[in-house]
């Protein structure tokens, strides 16, 4: 029994030498364990168990049921045969370069123009140059939607009733992304942002508002609901779980450029942590197949 696990602990030593001596390996990288429920689950945690060289109990506890979960930073070689040997066991999981995430064009819609025969959007690049783009309702591959929390400083009292300065929770931004796989990159609604008064209506649903923040959320809100009804495929909305796992991994990586304007203090790990989601979704979309 020692000379086996002796020689598969050498097989995996080589292979995994092998994997990191590939072009590119050394690119920081994530690895992503996907959501598994169900009588799965404990089959699953086995084949984590076993990958990782943890226990089963640890790797229940590691395996997400409901949303993804950033499991592991690192060197993309290493990662790239972690994953390899994960789905071999069945553990639903996606890996990516760091420098796929930051090479994704991602451009900030302020306001839909017209959404008749086709959709026409004003919007922005990552140097801030401004410009329209043509669309059809059908060339949105995928959408994702993802709440991100705005801190305010406030002054509360601490032990033996001095007062200290701390971080609360002020408000939320909702962001939404269309993917366009076609075209190779992704359109940012945020509704701290969109520009209500410049926008055409969509049918049947909403007028461009009056200012107020008020009517704002009402206009955001049938916003949403008008791309439910335009948009065919399924939403994207288990951000927050992913975004609460990926918080203690976000300063560990490059800089991730978030292509948000929210008014912030200082820098939110939260929004890294939305575009690396909305990414990671971009290069994991698998097209639905066509029924014969």
């Amino acid at each position: 029994m020692k000379r086996v696990r002796d020689e598969l602990a050498r097989q995996r030593e080589h292979n995994l030498h092998a994997a990191k001596a590939q072009p590119g390996s050394e690119m920081a990288g994530v690895l992503v364990l996907q959501p598994v429920g169900g009588d799965q689950r404990l089959a699953v945690a086995q084949g984590l168990a076993k990958v990782m060289q943890i226990d089963v109990y640890t790797a229940r506890t590691r395996l997400p049921s409901q949303s993804w979960r950033l499991h592991r930073v690192g060197p993309l070689g290493e990662l790239r045969y972690f994953g390899e040997q994960l789905r071999q066991h069945q553990v639903p999981c996606v890996w990516a370069a760091v420098e796929e995430v930051k090479g994704l064009p991602v451009f900030r819609v302020q306001a839909i123009q017209s959404a008749e025969a086709q959709v026409t959007v004003l919007c922005q690049n990552a140097h801030g140059q401004k410009g329209t783009l043509q669309l059809q309702w059908s060339e949105v591959s995928q959408w994702v939607l993802g709440s991100l929390p705005i801190y305010k400083s406030v002054v509360d009292l601490g032990p033996w009733g001095k007062l200290q300065r701390k971080e609360a929770t002020q408000d939320y931004a909702e962001v939404v992304d269309w993917h366009l796989h076609r075209r190779g990159c992704v359109l940012r609604f945020c509704d701290h942002t969109y520009r209500y008064r410049e926008a055409a209506p969509l049918p049947g649903l909403w007028d461009p508002p009056t200012d107020g923040p008020l009517i704002a959320a009402t206009a955001w809100k049938a916003l949403k609901a008008g791309f439910e009804q335009a948009i065919a495929p399924p939403l994207q909305r288990d951000f927050t779980g992913f975004g609460e796992s990926a918080l203690d991994f976000i300063d560990l990586l490059p800089e991730i450029p978030a292509y948000l304007d929210l008014s912030r203090g200082q820098p939110s790990p939260w929004d890294a942590a939305f575009q690396l989601y909305s990414c990671l979704r971009f290069l994991a979309y698998t097209p639905p197949e066509k029924s014969s």
